[in-house]
């Protein structure tokens, strides 16, 4: 059933009129096209509700534009033009107007991030072989998530991510393996973060469910960010869009021509993964296991999906290098997989 209509004009403000948000009883709230969308369309740019550098990243990049800043000397060498905090002395800014507008956000976590550097310089506490690098990163989301949900009209975006629950509590924290729940102790207690572990709880579950990893020109992670309109849209291993950034703007284009009707599909895990890799990521981080037609497709023992895709342990032997000849005789008529990461790597470059 539709959901209420208030309920859609509240989520249709993030998209443009090429584009609905409705609610089915099959796949939840999701994202459809009114009208035929080329292939290469930009559909969306979105800006970040809240955004943070990985830690390996903080001193190259902007932390508020996401913007790499360099400038060459007199002898033509390359230097930096980033500027550090002063006070936690953690994080970088390309010029004034970069670190006022970030402020409202950082100054909550400036106070804190004493702390939580001591995480990312000694092993932590649950895993003596596994550093904080991107646990530091985790701990800024949270703690600039918690300070938006004091916003008026922010935090009603908050609200509109799913899940609105702890439902997920039982997931494992990015980078620490170990149960949300447990994870979210050790920061109030150990850290002093701010607020209840029933709300750190709730954004936690929000982050995990909702972030999208930051890629600069190149295509590398350096970050991570949480995008309202963005978040809507549905996961399926054969997506027909796909994200590429501009600073922390994200872009949303189609990579297949879509259809009036037809859903706005993203890719929640890596596409070269294996059926039961993205399985496994699916339902460990967003408790789904995915039907799309990829997956349906690989489970079938003679389809050219499950022969191209398939582990050692699946075929053996003679057997796997004949299905393998004829599977991908087979997949070059039907479906080339190869076609999709083309077209996010080619407009990707062509955009930038």
């Amino acid at each position: 059933q539709n959901a209420p209509k208030m309920a859609q004009l509240e989520w249709q403000r993030f998209f443009p009129s090429t584009v609905e948000v409705k609610e089915t009883k099959e796949f939840g709230r999701g994202v459809y096209a009114r009208e035929k969308i080329p292939r290469g369309t930009e559909i969306l740019r979105s800006e970040p509700l809240v955004h943070v550098l990985e830690t390996s990243a903080v001193e190259d990049y902007c932390s508020c534009c996401l913007v790499a800043r360099e400038v060459r000397d007199q002898f033509g060498r390359t230097q930096r033009a980033l500027k550090k905090c002063k006070k936690c002395g953690f994080v970088y800014y390309c010029g004034k107007e970069c670190q006022t507008n970030d402020w409202l956000l950082h100054k909550r976590e400036c106070k804190v991030l004493t702390g939580v550097k001591a995480i990312h310089e000694q092993p932590l506490w649950w895993d003596k072989d596994c550093r904080g690098d991107d646990y530091t990163a985790y701990v800024r989301l949270l703690i600039r998530m918690q300070m938006r949900t004091g916003e008026g009209c922010t935090n009603r975006e908050i609200d509109l991510l799913c899940p609105n629950n702890t439902a997920l509590e039982d997931q494992y924290t990015p980078h620490t393996g170990i149960p949300s729940r447990l994870a979210i102790h050790y920061l109030k207690t150990k850290i002093g973060m701010p607020g209840t572990e029933e709300e750190l709880l709730r954004l936690h579950c929000k982050i995990n469910v909702n972030s999208f990893g930051v890629k600069d020109q190149q295509v590398i992670s350096i970050g991570s960010g949480i995008y309202t309109g963005p978040s809507f849209l549905n996961h399926a291993c054969d997506p027909n869009c796909a994200q590429v950034f501009e600073g922390r703007t994200l872009i949303l284009r189609a990579i297949k021509t879509i259809q009036p009707g037809e859903q706005l599909c993203i890719a929640y895990t890596h596409l070269l993964a294996t059926y039961q890799q993205r399985q496994a990521k699916l339902w460990n981080t967003y408790r789904f296991h995915c039907q799309c037609y990829r997956c349906l497709s690989e489970c079938k023992q003679d389809s050219p999906y499950h022969i191209m895709y398939a582990t050692t342990g699946d075929i053996s032997g003679e057997k796997k290098e004949s299905m393998m000849e004829e599977g991908f005789s087979i997949a070059d008529k039907k479906h080339k997989m190869d076609d999709i990461y083309v077209h996010v790597l080619s407009m990707s470059i062509d955009h930038f």
